[in-house]
């Protein structure tokens, strides 16, 4: 620890009164002492080493204005030229009957906020960017915060979903799942997989005492991507949201601790057939391709996956059809996309002409595309 902390003369306490901090490297700003920016709750703090932190000086900044209420864990990016911070946006207190129950239910709707900033001192009011809705099981499921990672040109979000139980009054208590969200500009929000759980909670069991640690899950930071493996740090909890305000759980014992899920990079979700009789087609939107090396992340025997680039009018480029394709080997996660002419000459996307937008076509069958990018080498 840098400080004392009331009578605890060891520990490693390096931030106090901070809701859920995260922190982003701050490069440009290394200047001045500020190599990194911390930001939770209603705190903003800098530091040069990630050890010893400072606040900024009253009147310096306007965070703890513009972001209010914010008691769930927030996450600070940059994207395009500014400073993203999702938080807690808080709706006004309403009351509602459920048309689906008949239950009344009556409280605040969780929903996701966000404060911009070109500088990391000066904020924007947090305005709401993402909300359940009845395809969701509003008002009974909410968004609990956001976790977002720029990944490639995109964001990719972690959205925790309280699902609650439908109970008159009930907006407290209730599990929560993790779904997949994403996004080009970090205000609209597309969801993935028909909003399919990306992380499950564990059975909760009968007995307390046999519950796993981390039966309520929700990642509070960034992902990482390492070796070709993307990383997921996120907190666990033996105990459900709002279960210790039930009646009779007062003394239900509290386990807690930080936990790691990982997966195979860009393996975040995947289309396969319905069946393996079946064949799978995908086109994509008409692109503008600008690399060499069409590279395929996929789970499919390459014999049984081909690829074929197309004009604006749906037809096959010359030499770049299905038929022609073979996939190579280029790591245990992806093929590089290749296309064999009458004469035996070998061509990749690079080959192909890229002054006008194409679309890929994949058709495959027994196995699962995940993902296709498109390299300079």
């Amino acid at each position: 620890g840098t400080r004392p902390f009331g009578r605890h003369k060891a520990h490693n306490i390096v931030v106090d009164r901070a809701h859920g901090l995260c922190v982003l490297p701050v490069d440009d700003s290394a200047r001045d002492g500020r190599r990194y920016l911390g930001l939770g709750g209603a705190a903003l703090v800098t530091s040069p080493d990630g050890i010893h932190w400072s606040t900024l000086a009253r009147g310096e900044n306007n965070w703890a204005a513009a972001v209010g209420k914010n008691d769930t864990s927030s996450c600070v990016i940059r994207w395009q030229g500014k400073y993203l911070a999702f938080v807690r946006f808080q709706g006004a207190t309403r009351t509602a009957v459920d048309p689906k129950t008949g239950l009344e239910w009556s409280g605040v709707m969780r929903e996701v906020g966000l404060c911009t900033s070109t500088d990391a001192v000066h904020w924007t009011p947090k305005r709401s960017i993402f909300r359940a809705d009845p395809s969701d099981g509003y008002p009974w499921t909410q968004p609990y915060g956001m976790s977002v990672t720029p990944y490639g040109d995109v964001l990719i979000g972690l959205v925790p979903m309280l699902r609650l139980e439908p109970q008159t009054g009930n907006n407290s208590y209730g599990p929560m799942e993790v779904q997949l969200v994403v996004s080009r500009d970090g205000t609209h929000w597309r969801r993935v997989a028909r909003r399919g759980a990306f992380m499950s909670p564990a059975s909760k069991g009968d007995d307390p005492r046999d519950r796993p640690w981390d039966l309520e899950i929700y990642p509070s930071t960034t992902l990482l991507v390492r070796d070709d493996q993307v990383w997921i740090y996120y907190t666990g909890k033996n105990i459900l949201h709002g279960e210790r305000k039930l009646p009779g759980n007062d003394d239900l014992e509290l386990r807690c601790g930080i936990g790691l899920a990982t997966l195979p990079a860009d393996r975040f979700v995947a289309l396969r057939p319905t069946t393996t009789d079946d064949k799978a087609a995908l086109t994509t939107r008409l692109l503008a391709m600008s690399g060499s090396e069409l590279l395929i992340n996929a789970d499919v025997p390459a014999e049984q996956l081909r690829v074929e680039l197309l004009d604006a009018d749906g037809n096959a480029l010359p030499g770049f059809t299905a038929d022609s394709s073979r996939l190579v080997r280029h790591d245990p996660l992806r093929y590089q996309a290749r296309w064999v002419t009458d004469t035996a000459r070998v061509m990749r996307l690079g080959d192909a002409e890229q002054d006008k937008p194409i679309a890929v076509r994949f058709t495959w069958q027994n196995g699962d595309l995940f993902a296709f990018q498109v390299t300079t080498d």
